[in-house]
């Protein structure tokens, strides 16, 4: 297996590019060209032209060749869910107690395809449903009953 496309790239598309400060593209474009990246970079972003000076395409499909490596650099989206749990604490002298906590969180279930041009690389649904158990002991730095 060849990783020189990975390690060290010859083009490289930032998908998201956007001029934004503080965007990971935006970083991510600022940093290409402090440390000199003399490789052809590409912005990929549906309604932008250009961005930091370099041309952009509406897709990775629409770009002029094929790249070496691609950075995706698109803000998450906002997961709305709900949560509950419980737990119980017992105290073993005036300072240390230990406990054990149980959660559950909800955040639905979310489909991600992952695409090439003419063709479907990846398509699966991800649950985002996490039992989270916590046991833990406390130590009080203040001493007597609360």
């Amino acid at each position: 297996m060849n990783l020189t496309p990975l390690l060290a790239p010859r083009s490289i598309a930032v998908v998201g590019a956007t001029s934004r400060r503080g965007a990971y593209a935006d970083e991510t474009l600022r940093n290409l060209r402090a440390i000199g990246f003399t490789g052809r970079v590409w912005g990929v972003h549906p309604t932008r032209r250009r961005v930091h000076g370099r041309v952009c395409f509406p897709s990775v499909a629409d770009l002029p060749e094929p790249v070496d490596a691609v950075v995706v650099a698109i803000p998450a989206e906002a997961r709305f869910g709900w949560m509950i749990g419980g737990g119980i604490e017992y105290g073993l002298d005036a300072n240390w107690s230990v406990k054990l906590e149980y959660n559950f969180i909800d955040f639905q279930t979310e489909h991600f395809t992952f695409n090439v041009p003419g063709a479907v690389i990846l398509a699966f649904d991800q649950d985002q449903r996490v039992h989270l158990v916590k046991v833990g002991a406390n130590y009080r730095f203040v001493t007597g009953r609360m």
